[in-house]
């Protein structure tokens, strides 16, 4: 039996071969593994290197991103000086555009925009346009510039003008085109003639200024280039006419009084019916009596005279003129004008009781406001047989009406207890001044028609004259 029918019929009797070493084969598996990372992280890495350098080369350019617009401009690739000098001569055209002309007749206004203060913010507009995406990670600015080429941006600039400045200009044409409406008014009163002259109506003329403003502001702010507005000036009619006058000016009121006493007593009241002698009071204008006659002193000619001072008789520079006062208080009243005053602290000789009004160097005073709408004259003086005569011209009361003053005494108060005084003028036991009654005295202007019938009563003030026992020297 041959060696091959043995192993044949005796299979276990076989040799077996001897097994080969497999960790060559496992080393050369792991390093072509470890080539294959090592291969796949440095494409890897530069791919990321050439996403990284492609989103920088992006972020970084010296040009507007794609997507941006300045004043509806597509600025995207434009370097930022160019679009500086872009948009500088733009506005200068714009300026050039801000202007707005004004005609009548032959004559001519032209505004332009320098005239008034014209600014635009071009500069800074561009310069955030340029900005936008350009601030943050790259990571972020890419973001934002992908954002920008996919949705875009717009950017306006601001142009605008000083329209205080514009309001002035417009004004200063429209006063030069204007023509005053003179109304009839009084000219002139003539103190001798007692007579009012009234100057002739005009008519005026009057453009509307505000309507010039509003067409230039809308012509301006289009900025389509200079355009003419011819100016309308329509005429301005007087409001008062010399019929609106005509018989409605004279004597408004009269108040008369007698003078007497010494020679240095009707001195002082000459010197104060001079100083009130052609005065006008305009309308709304408050006359002082002290501020018009003045210090009653002898440098400005006033003289010692009786007068009533703290309840007394005394003399003293300027003396009398209480009588003056008292004339044109009644004056006024009767006028109807606004008064102020105060009686004496006594009844007066010269005038009824309650129709007196006593002034002192500085008060009291006597105050009249003139509340008509047009001026009110004076007209003061004494005659040859000493008469006070204080007269006011002006408009004449409403519908032929006249206004007289009446008094009432409400409440008589009898003397008190003697007073006795210290006076070195004279000797002790000596009467100074009499007991006096008091009284409360209500006055009134009492209205009139034409008729001479009463159609109204109203308080013009009431008066307390204090009552006072005997004075005597002791």
């Amino acid at each position: 039996m041959d060696e091959k029918s043995f192993y044949n019929k005796y299979p276990h009797m076989r040799k077996k071969k001897p097994k080969k070493e497999s960790w060559p084969a496992l080393v050369s598996l792991v390093m072509v593994v470890i080539l294959c990372l090592i291969i796949s992280n440095a494409v890897s890495a530069i791919s990321s290197y050439r996403a990284f350098s492609g989103k920088r080369a992006s972020v970084e350019t010296a040009v507007f991103y794609r997507g941006v617009h300045i004043d509806g401009v597509d600025v995207s690739g434009r370097a930022l000086m160019e679009t500086l000098s872009f948009f500088e001569e733009a506005e200068r055209e714009h300026e050039r555009n801000t202007t707005v002309a004004f005609a009548f007749g032959d004559k001519q206004w032209l505004i332009r925009a320098e005239e008034l203060n014209y600014q635009s913010n071009y500069e800074s507009v561009v310069r955030a346009a340029y900005n936008v995406g350009r601030s943050g990670s790259l990571e972020r600015r890419y973001e934002k510039i992908n954002q920008l080429a996919t949705e875009g941006v717009s950017y306006s600039i601001s142009r605008g003008y000083d329209v205080i400045l514009l309001r002035e200009k417009i004004d200063a044409i429209a006063d030069e085109l204007n023509i005053p409406m003179v109304n009839t008014g009084i000219e002139r009163f003539d103190l001798d003639s007692r007579s009012f002259t009234f100057n002739e109506p005009k008519e005026g003329a009057k453009v509307d200024s505000d309507k010039m403003y509003n067409d230039a502001r809308r012509i301006l702010d289009a900025r389509t280039g200079s355009q003419t507005i011819i100016i309308d000036r329509k005429p301005v009619p007087p409001e008062t006419t010399y019929a609106d006058f005509a018989g409605k000016f004279g004597r408004r009121s009269q108040a008369v009084t007698t003078a007497s006493g010494k020679a240095t007593r009707l001195n002082n009241i000459r010197l104060a019916l001079s100083a009130l002698h052609g005065l006008r009071i305009e309308p709304g204008e408050t006359f002082s009596f002290n501020g018009t006659v003045g210090e009653r002193t002898p440098e400005r000619g006033y003289m010692e005279a009786p007068a009533i001072a703290d309840g007394m008789m005394k003399d003293q520079p300027g003396g009398g003129i209480c009588q003056v006062s008292s004339t044109l208080f009644l004056a006024a009243a009767k006028a109807d004008l606004e008064v102020d005053s105060a009686n004496h602290s006594r009844p007066v000789t010269y005038l009824d009781i309650g129709k007196d009004a006593t002034v002192n160097w500085k008060y009291p005073d006597l105050l009249i406001k003139n509340n008509t709408s047009y001026p009110i004259f004076i007209v003061a003086y004494m005659s040859k047989e000493n008469k006070v005569y204080i007269e006011l011209y002006g408009a004449l009361l409403e519908n032929g009406m006249s206004i007289q003053i009446e008094c009432e005494v409400l409440e008589t108060y009898s003397p008190g207890a003697n007073v006795y005084k210290n006076d070195p003028d004279y000797k002790p036991g000596a009467v100074i001044e009499d007991a006096r009654t008091g009284y409360k005295v209500v006055t009134y202007r009492m209205y009139y028609d034409r008729a001479d019938k009463l159609i109204d009563q109203k308080v013009l003030r009431i008066c307390m004259y204090p009552a006072s026992g005997k004075i005597i020297a002791q």
